[in-house]
């Protein structure tokens, strides 16, 4: 049996010498802590790294009620099972809901994070978007999240989709895979500041089903955007994966206009 000849250093044959190297990793990690303390990644100020602090978490508008009984636009609507306008008229996607007004400091953080590239805020919005999905949808029903995507040529210049981002930050916890199942097949003009009609005309054929990642027949998805607007974008895709075969398509997103 051969013995340590380390004489009395550390020595990586004998185990009985090792250094314990969980020790120090925790104690390392405790330190880190203390000289490098966690903040808010919305405001600075100390607190969690993946999660929105008190202050700022309760500053994010919640949407209020009533609401249309699809996509909750805030607002009262006639019927036993309340639908606005554009529900009426027909959605791809069975149902819609948000996490917050798109609203102010909201709105703010979202700029940071698709203009100004500040990643390290997508766990913590995407965290606040999951608290929608917990509420509003049954989390067990689900096969499989899918993003919005970018154009190509946006992806490049952004270096990042957004909707991949938060809807990760979803659906790990979770257990449930992301895929990015759907692709854009041409550019389109961004909807900022386009009506209604005009959104719809913007998006109708921009998307497709990425024949590299499958196809989702019989499943149920969930689709995530960054917001919901006129919800133009979601119903767009949403209509491409039932065209595909899925067995339904809910929405989620992390924030919604009025």
């Amino acid at each position: 049996m051969s013995s340590c000849t380390g004489g009395g250093r550390f020595c990586a044959a004998c185990p009985t010498t090792r250094p314990d190297v969980s020790r120090f990793g925790k104690l390392a990690a405790s330190l880190g802590g203390v000289l490098a303390p966690q903040t808010c990644p919305a405001c600075g100020e100390r607190g969690e790294a993946d999660v929105l602090c008190d202050a700022c978490r309760d500053s994010a508008v919640p949407l209020g009620e009533p609401a249309c009984g699809v996509c909750r636009l805030p607002g009262r609507f006639p019927g036993e099972e309340p639908r606005c306008e554009a529900c009426l008229a027909g959605r791809g996607f069975r149902s819609a809901c948000a996490a917050a007004l798109f609203d102010e400091p909201l709105k703010s953080w979202v700029a940071r994070l698709k203009y100004r590239g500040e990643r390290t805020l997508a766990p913590a919005l995407g965290h606040l978007a999951r608290g929608a999905f917990e509420r509003f949808c049954d989390v067990a029903a689900y096969d499989l999240v899918v993003p919005v995507p970018l154009s190509p040529g946006r992806y490049r210049e952004r270096g990042f989709n957004q909707s991949f981002l938060l809807a990760s930050a979803i659906a790990t916890p979770h257990g449930l895979p992301v895929v990015s199942m759907l692709r854009r097949i041409r550019e389109t003009a961004p909807q900022v500041g386009l009506e209604s009609g005009a959104r719809e005309e913007n998006v109708a054929g921009a998307f497709a089903v990425d024949p590299e990642h499958g196809e989702p027949i019989g499943l149920t998805v969930l689709l995530v955007d960054d917001v919901l607007t006129t919800g133009a974008t979601v119903d767009a895709c949403a209509r491409v994966l039932m065209g595909a075969g899925a067995a339904a398509v809910d929405v989620v997103t992390l924030a919604r206009t009025t």
